[in-house]
């Protein structure tokens, strides 16, 4: 350390450190020379080691020099409070969300969605059966079986049948089964009346189904103002339906009694699937036969192994948008 003189004829020690000379320039004068407490710059460091040199075991002076340095808090108005307060509330509840639709997250579209339903097995095994059951009464019913329990399939069985409907044979004709047991299996009335306006005038369509079916089948007869409509429904037994469907040009039915009575005959036969889907066991089996059903996937298909009495869904999309073109293909 260096002594130094100071005006007021005190001395103090200065590092020669901190001292610094222009040994290139001009001569300094001498009272330049003389170290004052106002040219003596103190650093932040030398304040604090000066103080501990004084007192060092006085920390909160130490402390109070360090919380002066600090910068001071920003303090806010009322209206910017405000918008603090609702930038927060915007902040958790954008937070809220994201982590809800993280929890709650839906494929993007309805194709995924669906492809990634599964079938139980249990459920398709429980479905296969029932059919089989349905299948084997209704062959019962209708007199296929003999007494060794084999199925007979010879025309000359049908015999009778054929003679009743061979008045009905005598030019070209298409059957349209078009009720169901089940509103959701069953092709909507105002699609039916579209697809026969395809069909030209002078060719027969016979409507076939239980009595109970007459009335849908007489209101799309009346809609379409086809002239080659005739309702059978009610009017023909099993196997005269039977005998009828073999001879046709195709016949249109729903996932119902008629698709296995014309697999039955291995008449040609378009299907139109709404809420059920062939992989249920439930398929066409003739050697011409057809599936029709919408256009790829739907999240909610399919909502049932039977149908039910109305949309789950209130929307019916998997019977509305099954394009009418894939059964004029069928003509």
């Amino acid at each position: 350390m260096a002594t130094f003189a100071v005006r007021d004829g005190n001395t103090t020690d200065i590092d020669p450190e901190l001292l610094t000379v222009n040994l290139l320039g001009p001569e300094p004068d001498p009272e330049d020379l003389v170290i004052t407490p106002q040219n003596v710059k103190m650093t932040d460091s030398d304040q604090i080691a000066d103080i501990s040199d004084d007192n060092s075991d006085d920390n909160e002076s130490i402390d109070r020099i360090l919380e002066a340095q600090k910068p001071s808090p920003k303090i806010l108005t009322d209206d910017e409070k405000e918008i603090s307060a609702v930038e927060d509330m915007l902040r958790s509840k954008k937070s809220a969300r994201i982590k809800k639709q993280k929890e709650e997250k839906l494929p993007e579209n309805s194709h995924e969605a669906s492809s990634k339903r599964k079938i139980d097995p249990i459920v398709v095994v429980s479905a296969v059966v029932a059919a089989a059951l349905i299948f084997v009464f209704a062959a019962y019913f209708m007199g296929l079986f003999d007494g060794s329990n084999s199925l007979k399939m010879t025309l000359s069985e049908f015999s009778g049948s054929y003679s009743k409907t061979a008045a009905y044979k005598s030019a070209t004709y298409y059957t349209i089964s078009p009720a169901s047991l089940w509103f959701t299996k069953q092709y909507p009335l105002e699609k039916w009346v579209e697809f026969i306006s395809y069909i030209p005038a002078q060719t027969k369509i016979y409507f076939l189904g239980s009595p109970n079916d007459n009335i849908l089948c007489e209101e799309i007869i009346r809609r379409s103002g086809h002239q080659g409509c005739v309702d059978l429904s009610g009017k023909l037994s099993f196997l005269e339906s039977a005998s009828l469907m073999k001879d046709a040009r195709m016949n249109f039915t729903n996932d119902s009694a008629p698709m296995h009575l014309a697999s039955a005959m291995n008449a040609p036969v378009t299907v139109i699937y709404c809420s059920t889907v062939p992989r249920f066991g439930f398929g066409p089996l003739s050697d011409d036969s057809k599936i029709v059903e919408i256009a790829g996937e739907l999240y909610c298909r399919p909502c049932g192994i039977h149908g039910y009495r109305s949309c789950p869904e209130k929307h019916f999309r998997c019977a509305t948008q099954i394009d009418v073109d894939q059964l004029i293909s069928r003509l």
